[in-house]
């Protein structure tokens, strides 16, 4: 005898095609899912095996200011045989070109479309003009600094913060002496380094700032008194906070312990 089945109701044959659809559909949106995971975690494991390089889309002169739509990021496979390659190039500086992108930075070096920016195009390719760059109002500084404590990578350009010991009334004291302080030049080979972009760290011992005129008087006490050379540390060029220093510029600390010392040595000139 034949089933009966109300007007309206689903067989028990159609009621289990309807489950097969059902679950079908499940297991299809599950698979996109799943493959979508997939995707996104080869994404950043490539991501996370990879380095950026960043090309210019058009010819550049130098005094041309950068703009993000000038250049291209492409990702580049970390393996050694790239990394060699683009080492061979000179300095790539990755985190230090993408903020100088950022930034707007001025190119010092001619570039053509389709040339990888790297960092010799922000240095100048002539020593001998350092003077003519110096900001209207400012003056140069040399400065000794601590050899061992010179990050090998530390080129012209980059931000660093000095800091140097001194006999205090309550012993020898390292104290800040100036926070993010841009490096104009490097040691006594300026021309090398600005040709090289790279410099290692037994070819300087002494590094070039700007500051005012009256910086660079009490720079030249505070070298004076303080005990030894400048020990330097390099912060990212985004990073604008003065920490141990709010008001810039000198440590006031350090100006006012120079300033006792004056009369002393004042004494020792006269002697």
């Amino acid at each position: 005898m034949a089933e009966q089945v109300s007007p309206g109701a689903q067989s028990p044959r159609q009621q289990e095609n309807t489950k097969l659809v059902i679950a079908a559909v499940i297991m299809a949106a599950l698979a996109v899912i799943l493959t979508n995971i997939y995707i996104n975690q080869i994404k950043k494991q490539n991501e996370l095996e990879s380095f950026k390089v960043y090309v210019l889309k058009i010819s550049m002169s130098p005094g041309d200011r950068l703009r993000s739509r000038d250049v291209e990021e492409i990702s580049v496979p970390d393996t050694q045989k790239f990394r060699t390659t683009f080492d061979q190039m000179g300095s790539l500086d990755t985190t230090g070109l993408k903020t100088r992108i950022d930034l707007k930075e001025p190119l010092q070096r001619p570039a053509n479309a389709g040339e990888i920016l790297l960092y010799r195009h922000f240095t100048s390719p002539d020593g001998g003009v350092i003077d003519q760059k110096i900001t209207p109002g400012k003056r140069l500084k040399v400065l000794s600094i601590n050899s061992k404590t010179v990050p090998g990578a530390l080129r012209v350009g980059m931000f660093v913060d000095l800091e140097a010991a001194f006999n205090t009334q309550f012993g020898v004291q390292v104290l800040p002496v100036m926070e993010r302080v841009r490096v104009v030049a490097l040691g006594t080979a300026t021309s090398y380094e600005a040709a090289t972009s790279r410099v290692s760290a037994s070819r300087f011992s002494s590094l070039t700032i700007e500051v005012t005129p009256e910086q660079a008087t009490q720079m030249n006490l505070i070298e004076r008194v303080m005990i030894g050379d400048f020990d330097l540390t390099v912060r990212n060029p985004s990073d604008t906070a003065y920490t141990k220093i709010p008001s810039g510029g000198i440590n006031p600390a350090v100006v006012d312990l120079v300033e006792r010392r004056r009369p002393a040595l004042g004494a020792t000139q006269d002697n």
